[in-house]
């Protein structure tokens, strides 16, 4: 998945579940980012950047979002 995707599944699980969501990408070194999710936040790097499996179920556990229901949507 790619970081872009990422964003984009991650906004879509906010929105369906009535959470606030935020995208900053000025908070961090270079092309990282935060991604708020409800009270929950996590780092992203930059947009089209690949995000391995490992990396993924971390961002995901950060946030309070189980990995295969943002893989779904």
């Amino acid at each position: 998945m790619r970081t872009d995707e990422f964003v984009s599944k991650a906004r879509k699980y906010a929105k369906k579940n009535n959470l606030f969501f935020s995208l900053d990408v000025g908070h961090g070194k270079g092309s990282h980012g935060r991604i708020y999710v409800g009270d929950q936040f996590t780092a992203i790097v930059g947009q089209n950047k690949t995000i391995n499996k490992g990396l993924f179920h971390a961002m995901c556990k950060q946030l309070g979002i189980d990995p295969q229901e943002l893989r779904r949507l």
